[in-house]
């Protein structure tokens, strides 16, 4: 499994990217989703745009990756 990285804000070290979830505000932990990150790590792409959004009916935050580009 490679691991993701972003650059950090002096442009020359790289952070690695273990997770991002996304929550409702003030009950994150019982909402939080997560981004799947097997589809980039095995792709290597250079960008990855993803959505996240709170189902109407409530419970977990859903996050689908919508593209990779490379």
């Amino acid at each position: 499994m490679a691991p993701l990285y972003i650059l950090r804000a002096d442009g020359q070290r790289r952070m690695m990217i273990e997770t991002i979830i996304c929550g409702r505000d003030g009950d994150w932990m019982a909402s939080y989703g997560q981004v799947d990150f097997a589809p980039a790590r095995s792709a290597r792409p250079a960008r990855i745009k993803a959505s996240c959004a709170l189902p109407a009916t409530g419970g977990r935050v859903a996050c689908l990756p919508l593209h990779l580009e490379n």
